[in-house]
């Protein structure tokens, strides 16, 4: 492809992507895994979306998260950040914020340890704050050139605080174990799928569990990565009151990487 056409490409893309928007979600789970893809020394991502309407319904939408990454060796460190704002007739309507750091270290064969925290808070999910570590292990399913089957097991424990509106319990306190499998591969060099479950119940309740699954499409053309199509579904089978236990949500972002 000329460079002519390659740029009518990159802007035929960027308009379906700033069409389609991003529908919000309200996972408990937030897949990172994927993310922590990419070559040895440095990489990171950037992706955004933005949604404004004017006339009969004013509103604007933003969302925007960025990955950065280190690879040396049998060593892996990477930094997600997340974050979505959305303001409809001059009125908040969505606000949520996520940030996790992850560590792994292969301990032989397809083994892998990692250690993790992360932090987050989501305003219409009455989820004043929530402040987690894990420690665990993972294993390489299966390998092939393009592709992974890869599972994993920790354990979490868990600080959470909900909005006084829905909850008068204050700081509360649990331990969960949290499980996921994840699985990608690539249809070509610039065209890839993956695909990652999560289960997460609690220890000493094992009906209090979140369950996620996130799924999706990745187009590189050079820096440009480019998700078509992303489908996320989020269940919790004890959201706070007035809260619904499921989302479902299918999404299109471009992104840059480095």
């Amino acid at each position: 492809m000329n460079h002519s056409g390659r740029n009518a490409s990159l802007g035929m893309i960027a308009a379906c992507v700033l069409l389609l928007g991003a529908t919000p979600v309200s996972a408990q789970i937030v897949n990172v895994l994927p993310m922590a893809s990419g070559g040895p020394g440095f990489n990171g991502s950037v992706n955004g979306a933005v949604d404004w309407r004017s006339g009969n319904v004013d509103s604007l939408r933003t969302a925007g998260d960025l990955m950065l990454s280190f690879r040396a060796d049998r060593h892996l460190t990477f930094v997600v950040v997340k974050g979505e704002m959305g303001v409809k007739s001059d009125a908040l309507y969505l606000a949520k914020a996520f940030e996790h750091l992850r560590y792994r270290v292969g301990i032989g064969g397809r083994w892998s340890g990692e250690l993790y925290a992360q932090h987050g808070y989501d305003k219409f999910q009455r989820l004043k704050f929530r402040v987690l570590s894990g420690a665990g292990v993972r294993f390489n399913v299966a390998e092939w050139e393009g592709g992974q089957v890869a599972i994993g097991t920790s354990y979490m424990p868990e600080f959470e605080e909900l909005n006084a509106e829905v909850s008068s319990g204050g700081l509360q306190f649990f331990h969960r174990w949290s499980n996921y499998l994840s699985f990608g591969f690539g249809l070509s060099k610039e065209f890839s799928f993956s695909s990652t479950t999560y289960i997460q119940p609690r220890f000493d309740a094992f009906s209090d569990y979140r369950l996620s699954n996130e799924s999706g499409f990745k187009i590189a053309l050079g820096d440009v990565l480019v998700s078509p199509f992303s489908f996320t579904l989020a269940y919790d089978s004890r959201p706070p009151e007035t809260v619904e236990s499921t989302d479902i949500s299918i999404r299109s972002t471009l992104g840059l990487r480095f």
